[in-house]
């Protein structure tokens, strides 16, 4: 699933890769919000001066502009936003106002949409706050002498197995990765009232105000209902939810585990999304000049090692063979097969927050951090 997430990217410490998801779920913070505000008025500033020249040529009467500016903002305001296009954001709530304040809100958002009678696109103003916010990452991370990799991670299936493949190095400003993440947020917005269905049908009345207040983009994960159903009070002695409380078998990481046993593929309330091939995935990757590198192979391949040597054969260039879903065998026994089939080996910790409390940043059990910095450099993904 892409939980998430459009095209990011990842950063690497000595022994860390974090991997920058197209899974999106959680909730974006206020400061992430004032933000996307400053961006989006440094977009509209840059459209403006671009376009101030022909639209002085014009020379159109100050009366007739201001009448067709009006009506082209009722008409953007009206129109159904892309599913995770975040210059909505920018736009607050509705609040009783007084006629000028409601005229002066309309301005505001006229200078965000449009500029002389030429209306900006809502996704062309998105793509341009993400790279300005990924140049800005690489800025900051320089600044901090961190070595960071453009990256995604793309959900993707073989033979029926769900994966998750990473693409380091990847040229993040084409708009095919988040064309691929629209699409599959589509299906998973479609997916999440069934989700709940199936969730009450374990024996819970959950309601959809709960999972809304969870979800920033009306798609709500497994990670989600676990943990709405672990704050409900009516729950506290349900006991299908006493393996991830406090000492409970699950309680290490509970909501992520919750998702693990209930919402994965195969499990009671799993619900199919079309994920794209393996070969399309790694292809995608290659032609915008990723490597693709397979992540926590231990914990979607599980009981079917076997055919790892086959995903390498259709052009898998990688393997996270440290990771902390692994045990140290299995970290052994995938940082062997990259050595042995000459593959980039990287480590991933897989921190998610609070969904993962038990996981830190940093802790992946990789036993050779300079190998994996010589193999980067290899490769291309970081400067020696």
């Amino acid at each position: 699933m892409v939980k998430k997430k459009p095209a990011a990217q990842a950063k690497t410490a000595e022994n860390e890769t974090v991997k920058v998801e197209t899974k999106a779920a959680e909730k974006t913070t206020a400061a992430e919000k004032e933000a996307v505000k400053e961006v989006a008025k440094e977009v509209v500033k840059e459209t403006a001066a671009a376009e101030e020249a022909p639209a002085k040529a014009e020379e159109k009467p100050a009366a007739k502009a201001a009448k067709t500016t009006r009506t082209t903002a009722k008409k953007t305001t009206t129109k159904k936003a892309a599913a995770p296009k975040k210059p909505a954001a920018v736009k607050k709530p509705a609040e009783k106002k007084s006629p000028a304040k409601a005229a002066k809100k309309e301005a505001e958002q006229e200078m965000i949409l449009q500029f002389g009678g030429r209306e900006i696109k809502e996704k062309d103003l998105y793509e341009r706050i993400q790279q300005i916010w990924i140049e800005g990452y690489g800025k900051k991370a320089e600044e901090l002498k961190i070595k960071y990799i453009p990256a995604i991670e793309i959900d993707c299936t073989y033979k029926g197995i769900n994966l998750h493949v990473l693409g380091y190095g990847i040229d993040y400003t084409n708009p095919v990765f988040n064309q691929l993440g629209e699409d599959i947020l589509k299906q998973e917005l479609n997916c999440s009232l069934k989700k709940l269905e199936l969730t009450n049908q374990l024996g819970f009345d959950l309601k959809k105000e709960q999972l809304d207040a969870l979800s920033s983009n009306g798609v709500y994960t497994g990670e989600m209902f676990g943990e709405a159903l672990l704050k409900d009070e009516r729950y506290v002695d349900h006991e299908l939810l006493k393996p991830y409380r406090s000492g409970g078998s699950r309680s290490d990481n509970p909501y992520v585990n919750f998702y693990w046993d209930y919402y994965a593929q195969g499990k009671p309330c799993y619900t199919e999304v079309i994920f794209p091939s393996l070969e399309k995935t790694i292809q995608l990757i290659n032609d915008h000049g990723g490597v693709a590198v397979l992540a926590h192979p231990g914990n979607n391949l599980k009981g079917k090692f076997d055919i790892f040597d086959e995903m390498v054969e259709k052009g898998l260039q990688g393997v996270e063979c440290f990771s902390s879903y692994h045990s140290l065998e299995t970290n052994d026994y995938f940082y062997q097969k990259a050595k042995d089939l000459n593959l980039l080996f990287t480590c991933g910790s897989d921190f998610h927050g609070k969904t993962k409390p038990a996981i830190h940043l940093g802790e992946n059990g990789c036993v050779s951090p300079d190998e994996i910095k010589e193999l980067l450099i290899k490769y291309q993904l970081i400067r020696g």
